[in-house]
């Protein structure tokens, strides 16, 4: 159960830091809008929580949400909401 929980940790970790910085070209770019971008960005949400599920484990979510927040700080996209679960 242990790996099951870390798996979901690293990969709702990967997921944020590709939200964050590995996009290379943002919707200011003028690529794609602002809500499309975000509407992509839920749309992949949904289908890792369908896939995955979201992890029950109150410690673990602080544990994601904080370094997603510590990401968001020096994020170039202080513009847009982040939720990490």
């Amino acid at each position: 159960m242990a790996l099951k929980n870390i798996f979901k940790l690293f990969a709702g970790l990967l997921f944020a830091f590709y939200l964050l910085l590995g996009t290379a070209f943002p919707a200011e770019a003028g690529i794609i809008s602002k809500q499309q971008e975000i509407e992509m960005g839920r749309e992949t949400a949904m289908a890792l929580e369908a896939q995955y599920g979201v992890v029950q484990d109150y410690e673990l979510q602080e544990r994601v949400n904080r370094i997603g927040q510590s990401l968001v700080a020096v994020s170039d996209r202080q513009d847009l909401e982040y939720t990490f679960l």
